[in-house]
């Protein structure tokens, strides 16, 4: 239709002729709503339009043809549907509000699961173009925050969306599942995209991603760099969310560290961390046990010593306690916390012990999660305990009842019911809690593994790799010792799984945890070849929790102590490098040696000074004569290392849980191969040897013998280096009276 067809169309509409002027109008309202059924218009909005367009049609009628009646009832419905229209728009419009208000993470309302129902309510049908645009937008965000990482992949396929959102997305995905190329394409690509219509969140997100980029790759200068930049930009447009400041400047003050400043970073990293109490501001209840979490992560990188780190502690503790702000459930939950830390972190134990004099204290957590979850804190820091003093023990016995007397099961029924199908990451979060739970109250190790085995389903139906590769490991943890085959199934697998990802710095991690599986299976050439390939990623661990630091150390402990056993097992590999008759004896006769003399040799391999700690397990046998059994453990990573020990038909040497070593954990089994022997059993005691309580002869062949390993274990890891580096970085101080020096059997 030509500009004359419609200046035609306008004189036919407006002529003296009222049925051609009806006729004209009808055609070319007739026309424009072909035209409207073809736009991607939501059905309300179709309808109303149509309805209205049809009023419309009967008032100009009724106006030509002097209807007054016909006018008053379409004047009425045009009314009434443009009304509609209006009212319909600015509802929707306070739904996605409030969407919005749950689903945006610089809110500090944002609750994701809530988000998610709310969309769901949401009729879709009365949604205008733009607001469905930004519905979709939110339903991604939540679907990728939620774990389902699946439907929001397949909700990217739209082309319409936004090109910096989408790639962020994708990025976002891509990383976890591990594939970091794919995580750093998307992550260029987003860069490159993104223009002024680009939300400014995910501008400063793509900027610290990048960074961190950097930070993998070794470029610490650049990396602080772009910090720099993005904490600038991030004030520009106003970014105000305090999870992400928070990492941000954990990140920037931790690079800080890296980047060859002359006081080692400390100067500048305190100052950033100032900064971000300065970005916080207000500060709110969760904020404070943030910042301090922040500042114990940067002492712990600068290598500040105990004394410092639990000044820091016990301050946050009565900064806590005293804290107006706080509401009493909140005060619970955050202390029980700081309890955990005083535990992974070698700290103060008493303040925490003291506010949970009474059981009582629990009665103001109305919250499930926040309960189950302080208790589960609370369990953490009780279990790295003596207990011999009547106070922790009423609190651990006060704690294990919630476990024991199925109020911690309720708490998870409850946590559980309250999640949408979609709620990936957090269903099975409840899962792997109810895995672990059913092992500590004393349930079937078959319960245990179904619970973790629907959590891996889940988790790698949502294109979850690295979580769902934890729950493999965790539950190879969780089967150890009553479902050996199973946990060597799962580390199996795992293992298949992490060999078809592209190698990337993170991979480290779980090869450490499997390394140390495989030690305390007995499995020594599959620990030995997982701490390889874990070394070989160089993963920097600063980034994780004690916990994780810790397993990594005692890998390194684990693969070193099966290097050993390997070279005891060929002597015609290390004869020739000894230098003493003694050391060429004592090699002749091993294994049948003298146990003192092991651990010392053990020790010392493992990088002990002059000391070495051990226990000793004292028998008397029928003559009166006392007979010792000696080995070594190391309390700060919880093992015991044993050259005496072997599965049947293996070779010497096995690694154990401290308290799980054969000599401590069945009294029952051992007294009675004792009484078949003609032995009394006698207790087991934590001492610290030395080689003075050797013979001459013993302490020069053990050192012999040192020497010729020494120069067999030249370029192959862990060195020495290896385990004190992993020690410094992973292990705390033991709290005193952390560790019951005597062990009854």
């Amino acid at each position: 239709m030509g500009f004359q067809d419609i200046l035609a169309a306008i004189d036919i509409i407006t002529g003296p002729d009222p049925s051609l002027s009806i006729l004209g109008l009808s055609i070319v309202v007739a026309i424009w709503l072909l035209w409207l059924c073809k736009q991607a218009l939501a059905r309300f909005y179709k309808a109303g339009i149509f309805v209205a367009a049809l009023a419309f049609v009967a008032l100009f009628a009724s106006v030509r043809l002097s209807l007054l009646w016909l006018a008053g009832v379409a004047s009425t419905i045009l009314a009434v549907c443009l009304l509609a229209l209006l009212v319909n728009y600015f509802l929707c419009a306070q739904r996605l509000d409030d969407i919005v208000g749950k689903a945006d993470p610089s809110l500090p309302n944002c609750d994701y699961v809530a988000a998610f129902r709310l969309m769901n309510s949401v009729d879709r049908d009365r949604l205008s173009r733009r607001q469905l645009a930004c519905l979709d937008k939110d339903r991604i965000f939540c679907n990728i925050y939620l774990g389902n990482n699946g439907v929001a992949k397949r909700m990217l396929e739209d082309e319409n969306l936004e090109p910096a959102f989408r790639h962020f997305a994708l990025h976002i995905i891509a990383d976890a599942a591990c594939n970091r190329a794919g995580s750093q394409a998307e992550l260029e690509s987003a860069l490159a995209e993104k223009s002024d219509k680009t939300d400014p969140f995910i501008t400063v997100q793509l900027w610290h991603n990048r960074a961190i980029s950097y930070v993998v790759n070794g470029q610490f200068k650049v990396a602080d760099d772009e910090f720099k930049k993005t904490y600038r930009e991030a004030k520009r447009l106003g970014v105000r969310n305090k999870s992400f400041l928070l990492l941000l400047f954990e990140n920037a003050a931790l690079n800080k560290t890296k980047i060859g400043l002359p006081d080692g970073g400390v100067e500048e990293g305190w100052g950033l961390i100032e900064e971000c109490e300065k970005a916080l501001v207000p500060i709110g209840p969760n904020d404070f046990g943030q910042l301090f979490n922040l500042r114990l992560l940067f002492m712990r990188q600068i290598g500040a010593s105990i004394e410092d780190r639990n000044k820091l502690y016990l301050a946050e503790v009565k900064s806590t306690l005293s804290n107006a702000s706080l509401s009493e459930q909140q005060r619970v939950v955050a202390i029980a916390s700081l309890g955990r830390i005083a535990w992974s972190d070698g700290l103060d134990p008493a303040p925490v012990l003291n506010f949970f004099d009474e059981r009582d204290r629990f009665l103001c957590v109305s919250d499930p999660d926040a309960r189950y979850y302080a208790h589960k804190n609370l369990s953490a820091m009780l279990s790295g305990l003596a207990v011999n003093d009547r106070f922790p023990n009423i609190l651990a016995k006060s704690v294990m009842r919630y476990f024991r007397d199925g109020d911690a099961e309720h708490d998870l029924d409850v946590m559980e019911d309250g999640l949408p199908p979609e709620a990936i990451l957090r269903r099975s979060q409840v899962l792997r809690e109810r895995a672990a739970l059913a092992l500590m109250v004393g349930e079937s190790v078959e319960r245990a593994v179904s619970y973790t085995d629907e959590a891996i389903g889940l988790l790698e139906g949502s294109l979850q790799v690295m979580a769902a590769l934890e729950c493999r490991w965790q539950l190879a943890r969780l089967t150890l010792y009553d479902k050996p085959e199973v946990a060597k199934l799962q580390l199996s697998i795992a293992e298949e799984r992490l060999a078809a990802l592209n190698k990337q710095p993170s991979l480290g991690y779980p090869y450490f945890e499997m390394s140390l599986c495989y030690a305390l299976l007995g499995m020594r050439t599959e620990c030995k070849g997982a701490y390889e390939r874990a070394a070989g990623f160089e993963t920097p661990m600063g980034q994780y929790a004690p916990g994780v630091r810790i397993n990594r150390t005692a890998a390194t402990f684990c693969a070193r102590f099966y290097m050993l056993t390997e070279m005891l097992g060929n002597p015609e590999e290390v004869c020739p490098l000894l230098k003493t008759r003694e050391g060429r004896a004592w090699l002749s006769r091993y294994p049948k040696v003298s146990s003192l003399s092991k651990t010392l040799l053990c020790g010392k391999f493992l990088g002990n000074g002059d000391f070495v700690p051990a226990m000793t397990r004292l028998f008397l046998d029928e003559t009166g004569k006392l007979y010792a059994e000696t080995w070594l453990v190391v309390q700060e990573i919880g093992l015991a290392f044993d050259l005496d020990s072997r599965k049947p038909g293996e070779e010497y040497g096995l690694v154990f849980e401290i308290q799980r070593h054969p000599l401590i954990a069945d009294g029952d089994a051992l007294a009675r191969v004792a009484a078949r022997r003609g032995h009394t059993v006698l207790d087991a005691r934590l001492n610290q040897c030395n080689k003075d309580l050797l013979g001459a002869d013993d302490a020069t062949a053990v050192f012999d013998v040192l020497d010729a390993l020494g120069i067999l274990t030249e370029g192959r890891v862990p060195t020495l280096e290896d385990i004190m580096k992993s020690y410094l970085e992973s292990c705390v101080d033991v709290p005193a009276g952390g560790w019951d020096a005597s062990a009854e059997g």
